[in-house]
């Protein structure tokens, strides 16, 4: 009668503990899904990155399994749309799910980003290695021009002096020996200032083609529909302070 009491509670404690092992992992599990991060950001494959205590960077859409807690700088980024930068406060226990979808690029901004500086509208565009050749082609036309403006000035200069002194030459002889010299001076002027006219429309042209260039042959944005950027966020169920911050770069 004892040892089959004694067999029967050691099979009761043996139960007991298998039980306590089996629900100790989804306890766990529990957990660590209540704290669970779901980032749904469109057009699918969204790079989003989550700078703060602990840095996280994947792929929309995902969850985020490993808790994470305290203020994070979050980025999501597409080829061919719009960056979107958010500041957010996560609480680590309660579920928190981020939302929405980036704008796509446009040709009108990249047009306007080349009128300021030569070759940004390419690099908006993510056609970088072409933004680098209009950047350093209208860059050189205009220190080209630069020279060529300062040459013909100094050529003008020139001119202006020996004229001068032809007429104040105190007689004839005087005058027709510095003739030459000044007819040379006034034709060296002349086509140094024309080297300057061309110079100068040529820089135009260069700087006005790479705003076309930036408009016209604007990539194609990927088929995918994306609105206006409209970001949204879970509040924690418990009341946590969040914050967002959103900023539409241009």
């Amino acid at each position: 009668m004892h040892e089959v009491f004694g067999r029967t509670l050691r099979k009761a404690r043996a139960g007991l503990l298998f039980l306590v092992a089996l629900s100790s992992p989804v306890h766990v599990l529990a957990q660590e899904s209540s704290a669970v991060l779901r980032i749904e950001i469109s057009p699918p494959g969204t790079a989003v990155e989550l700078s703060g205590p602990q840095n996280t960077l994947t792929a929309s859409p995902n969850s985020v399994l490993r808790p994470l807690q305290g203020w994070y700088r979050l980025k999501a980024s597409f080829r061919g749309f719009e960056d979107y930068n958010q500041t957010l406060y996560i609480d680590g226990q309660s579920p928190t799910s981020i939302s929405g979808s980036l704008s796509p690029k446009s040709r009108w901004k990249a047009g306007a980003r080349s009128v300021f500086l030569p070759g940004w509208g390419h690099y908006y565009s993510d056609r970088t290695a072409r933004g680098v050749v209009f950047t350093l082609a209208t860059v050189g036309m205009a220190v080209g021009y630069y020279f060529f403006d300062a040459h013909a000035d100094n050529r003008l200069e020139q001119y202006d002096d020996l004229y001068e002194d032809w007429k104040a030459a105190g007689s004839v002889e005087e005058q027709e020996a510095l003739q030459p010299a000044v007819e040379e001076a006034l034709n060296d002027a002349y086509n140094a200032d024309r080297n300057r006219l061309m110079w100068g429309y040529m820089t135009i042209g260069v700087y006005a083609y790479q705003i076309i260039d930036a408009v016209l042959f604007f990539p194609d944005v990927p088929e995918v529909k994306a609105g206006p950027v409209q970001m949204g966020w879970t509040a924690p169920l418990d009341g946590s302070p969040v914050m967002v911050t959103a900023t539409y770069e241009f």
